[in-house]
């Protein structure tokens, strides 16, 4: 099924993570944050969609290699 940019799910093939699931869910709550807050990341999925794990998508691999290294 194919939708338009606007409406495109999130989960498409694309570069992201699924992370945290061994974390407690306040250190995946901070985890979530600092995904939002640090620019890199085009999309963190909500906690009440992904609760126990965070999924984020990644903006560009430039980007992410510009900001860790």
């Amino acid at each position: 099924m194919r939708e338009d940019i606007l409406g495109q799910s999130q989960h498409y093939a694309g570069v992201s993570f699924d992370v945290g699931q061994r974390l407690s869910q306040a250190e995946r709550n901070v985890m979530r944050n600092k995904a939002i807050t640090s620019g890199v990341w085009s999309f963190v999925e909500p906690a009440y969609l992904t609760p126990t794990w965070v999924w984020v998508d990644l903006v560009s691999l430039f980007s992410f290699l510009t900001i860790m290294f």
